[in-house]
């Protein structure tokens, strides 16, 4: 009896080492593959075959749904990176452009300042206006003496060396004050539409329509208002007038209409017979010319004050 309950108790003891031994290998297997969603599901004992298939599907599904969401996670956490990645090499790429440029504005305009105060300076600037003052005088010349082209590459030497001169003084005007306060002044402007007339007048000389643009560097003078303080002032002067002006000039023109008016009903249709056969208020075209006449004083009190008085 002893000799049995020793055996029984090494087979249970066995059996437990068994036991044990199939639960780590499980254990491991476990580990290996992951989760497996059909141990805790017993197709034998109670309940019917449908809800067991049916506790087998939903169990299918849950793990699907899982897969999906850990996949999507994954996703959005692999494009949430690549965006990072994106931004930080765009972010990078600017702020190296912007060093760059930085770099590139301070060596450009490294001697800014200084060539500033040198353009600027009176004496530099009274130099200007003796180079404007002679292309004045050359363009003078040129329409004075050489009418026929008798000395047409002498003065075309000329022009070619002005105009090269002024796109120097403007390239120079345009380093020293740019940008806001070379596109702010008005006068750079004009310098800058005068330079590329003369160039374009120069380097297409047989362009259509070319000889009607060579008329406006006459107007190169002008910039002698600019460099000249005191004629500046003048120009300004008489900018600010030309409002008060224009209104005088606009009472001075219904005056000269009333009176037209009236020359037309006094002393038109033959009324007044002038000397050599001239019509002069016969309609308000014609009197408002007569009444110009008068006010330049051209012959008005011979042929025009004397018929009309002693009619």
């Amino acid at each position: 009896t002893r000799q049995a309950s020793m055996a029984a108790a090494v087979m249970a003891v066995m059996n437990t080492q068994k036991k044990r031994t199939r639960e780590r290998e499980q254990q491991k297997e476990h580990d290996v593959w992951g989760y497996n969603p059909f141990k805790d599901i017993h197709l034998s004992g109670s309940g019917s075959p449908v809800n067991q298939l049916a506790a087998v599907g939903g169990a299918v599904a849950a793990t699907a749904k899982d897969a999906t969401g850990a996949a999507a996670a994954v996703g959005g956490a692999v494009a949430a990176t690549a965006k990072d990645a994106t931004d930080t090499v765009t972010s990078t790429a600017t702020d190296a452009t912007a060093q760059v440029a930085d770099q590139a504005k301070k060596i450009l305009f490294k001697y800014q300042a200084s060539v500033a105060n040198v353009y600027d300076s009176e004496v530099c600037q009274v130099a200007i206006a003796f180079i404007i003052l002679a292309n004045f005088m050359a363009n003078a010349m040129d329409k004075q003496v050489n009418v026929y082209g008798e000395y047409q590459s002498q003065f075309h030497a000329m022009e070619i060396t002005f105009t090269v001169v002024f796109a120097i003084e403007l390239a120079v005007n345009m380093y020293c004050h740019w940008m806001t306060a070379f596109l702010n002044d008005k006068w750079n402007w004009f310098d800058f539409l005068i330079v590329v007339i003369s160039l374009l007048s120069l380097a297409t000389p047989n362009l259509p329509g070319i000889s009607i643009l060579r008329l406006l560097r006459a107007f190169r003078t002008f910039r002698l208002f600019k460099r000249l303080k005191s004629m500046r002032q003048i120009i300004m002067a008489i900018d600010k007038s030309i409002p008060g002006v224009a209104n005088a000039f606009s009472i001075m023109f219904l005056i000269m209409s009333i009176y037209a008016i009236l020359g037309v009903e006094l002393f038109g249709n033959g009324v007044v017979e002038f000397e050599c056969n001239q019509a002069y208020f016969d309609n308000y075209s014609q009197s408002m010319l007569t009444l110009m006449q008068v006010l330049t004083g051209d012959s008005w009190a011979e042929c025009i004050a004397r018929p009309c008085i002693t009619a």
